[in-house]
């Protein structure tokens, strides 16, 4: 049995976007999505080693490989943060999630500390801004 990875790129979200719309809950659902990410990514980088053979409708050439990859790894960590960004404000704490959210603390996350002062001077609404 031969393994495509075009195709498989294309199903495993496919398939993984039909499971996740009749998830109900949000931990099981998070957790999917990691994993079928993860192995859209690593099935994508496989792409890389073993360039498929054209067809009459999908060619993959190596520039093509690149941004295939590049998608995928960026699905792949929006996942991730995503699940730990939900599973904080759930209130679901754990050390893999307070350390995979990352937003709070990049520089230009839009997100000001509580301990200073906005310096917009169109002000950001808190009430804490300074007035114009």
């Amino acid at each position: 049995m031969n393994f495509d990875p075009v195709a498989a790129v294309l199903i495993i979200p496919a398939v993984a976007a039909a499971v996740l719309a009749m998830l109900p809950g949000y931990w099981l659902s998070a957790r999917l999505n990691v994993i079928a990410a993860l192995s859209t990514f690593l099935v994508a980088l496989s792409l890389l080693f073993n360039r498929p053979p054209g067809g009459p409708y999908l060619q993959v050439d190596d520039l093509n490989n690149v941004f295939i990859v590049l998608t995928t790894f960026v699905g792949f960590t929006t996942s991730v943060f995503s699940a730990s960004n939900a599973a904080a404000k759930a209130g679901i704490s754990s050390t893999a999630t307070t350390a995979l959210n990352l937003t709070a603390v990049l520089p230009g996350s839009g997100r000001a500390s509580p301990r200073r002062r906005c310096r917009s001077v169109r002000g950001c609404g808190t009430g804490k801004c300074r007035s114009r």
